[in-house]
């Protein structure tokens, strides 16, 4: 007798785009909340500020589509977070709310603080968060890819 034993790979776990992470920020009157999923154009423009942090050389806003504008390592990951991060947040211009862009982080980092120490003391709490958001959506599609399948018991159904 010949046991065939079947497996439906469909019932196999991974992330998909209803997992997210998020985490409210709150500074000296902005509120913001970040927010990790899976997104490829994220992955890609992380990737490259990544190995733009460890090789120490300039990359282009244009190579992370946007505007043909070298930029440094630390400009370049706060753009990404404006870019692919920030869900919402409380600025208003011109009686509107203020489009969430990198450009427009890049300029709410440049023109919101009056002084550099509450500039550095903002840029790192935004750092905090950030990495609080990818290791939370880490873990949390870590933990899917874990769990067994309890839709299938791996017997045919002969």
């Amino acid at each position: 007798m010949e046991i065939i034993v079947t497996f439906d790979l469909k019932l196999l776990k991974k992330a998909d785009d209803t997992i997210s992470a998020t985490k409210n920020i709150e500074f000296n009157g902005l509120e913001l909340t970040l927010e990790a999923k899976k997104d490829a154009k994220f992955e890609s423009a992380f990737s490259q500020v990544s190995e733009l942090i460890n090789k120490k050389i300039v990359i282009t806003k244009d190579s992370l589509k946007r505007d043909n504008v070298g930029i440094g390592a630390f400009e370049a990951l706060f753009f990404v977070i404006g870019e692919y991060c920030i869900k919402s947040w409380n600025i208003v211009v011109d009686d509107a709310p203020f489009a969430i862009s990198g450009d427009n982080f890049l300029a709410v980092l440049e023109s919101a603080f009056s002084d550099t120490e509450t500039l550095q003391a903002f840029m790192t709490e935004v750092l905090n968060a950030f990495n609080e958001v990818i290791q939370d959506y880490k873990t949390k599609t870590d933990e899917i890819k874990k769990k067994p399948s309890s839709n299938t018991t791996g017997r045919s159904k002969k």
